[in-house]
């Protein structure tokens, strides 16, 4: 076991001339595994579909600046469980022509493969599960189509997995368990040299409270505490966008961890016909350029994220200087 570490010492730390990051998506290099999470029916996938398009194409202006991608196309994968392959083709198609009608990419030829979508029309892909003869020592084990995973992944810079529930035979409240997976994930990432992404559902809490920190997502935390990135997709609040009928189409896209960068701005996402979702401000969205209302209410900032940001709640009737 101590072979395979790879020891480093203070003097090699200091002498040595490390390369700068390459990320692949947002603060996500290769190696690394990221979550976007939220509510069902809210755009998640056309979310995450956005991505996939902006990494494949190397560009950070595809559905209106949605996805920090540096200028290096690099094929993708979206592995997708839920819907039928011409719900998904239907999907991107209209996702490349908003594209191409922003000016954001040419039409795609006919042969273009710098994205693929797999769609498994409902069957699962269970990576990890808990062991046959399970033993203290040995609680977990990855399947046999978790190899067969690994090896078709290879030769993609980034991989996107749709829902994560789909992918492991684990109780969500597992932490162990989800701690197994991510690290078996990260392992695989690292071997291939990708970014993998996964898409997961909210908790219940996290869609009332309207929450954006990276432990919004459903169960046990042990899974996102092995993420480099994690995001986050919400309602819209009244704050934010005052029309009612109009609120419905609007959504807000947070980036509550970066651990190998500074975390993104908030985006403002709007839902157009047809179901695409597009940022609504290329750079810094309206949500910094308002106050989020009165102390306590409508301000997406819980307690985990005022003590993450080293902030206080206001108390009830004072205004907060922090709120701009």
């Amino acid at each position: 076991m101590i072979a395979a570490f790879k020891s480093l010492t203070l003097g090699r730390a200091v002498s040595t001339l490390w390369p700068k990051p390459e990320y692949i998506l947002g603060p996500l290099q290769a190696g690394d595994v990221g979550q976007i999470a939220g509510a069902d029916g809210l755009g998640k996938s056309w979310v995450a579909l956005a991505a996939a398009l902006a990494v494949s194409k190397g560009r950070r202006d595809v559905a209106g600046g949605l996805w920090d991608v540096p200028p290096i196309k690099g094929k993708a994968l979206y592995i997708a469980v839920e819907d039928r392959e011409r719900d998904h083709g239907s999907r991107l198609q209209k996702l490349v022509n908003s594209c191409a009608a922003a000016g954001e990419m040419s039409q795609v030829r006919e042969d273009d493969d710098d994205l693929t979508i797999w769609a498994l029309q409902g069957q699962r892909w269970p990576l990890v599960q808990p062991a046959q003869g399970r033993t203290a020592l040995q609680p977990y084990e990855v399947t046999a189509d978790a190899e067969e995973f690994a090896r078709a992944v290879t030769d993609y810079r980034l991989v996107i997995i749709d829902p994560l529930r789909a992918f492991h035979s684990l109780q969500e409240g597992d932490g162990a368990g989800l701690d197994f997976l991510i690290r078996w994930l990260v392992s695989v990432a690292m071997t291939n040299q990708q970014a993998l992404l996964v898409v997961h559902h909210a908790s219940q809490g996290a869609i009332l409270d309207k929450r954006e920190d990276h432990h919004a997502g459903r169960g046990a935390t042990d899974f996102v505490a092995g993420c480099r990135g994690v995001w986050t997709l919400r309602a819209a609040s009244e704050t934010e966008v005052e029309d009612e009928a109009e609120r419905r189409n609007w959504r807000v896209l947070s980036n509550g961890k970066a651990s190998h960068g500074a975390e993104a701005a908030k985006r403002l996402v709007r839902r157009e016909e047809g179901g695409v979702m597009r940022c609504a401000e290329p750079a810094a969205t309206a949500l910094e350029k308002k106050k989020a209302g009165p102390a306590g209410a409508g301000r997406g900032m819980n307690k985990y994220l005022l003590a993450k940001n080293g902030q206080s709640p206001a108390l009830e009737g004072e205004e907060h200087d922090d709120w701009e």
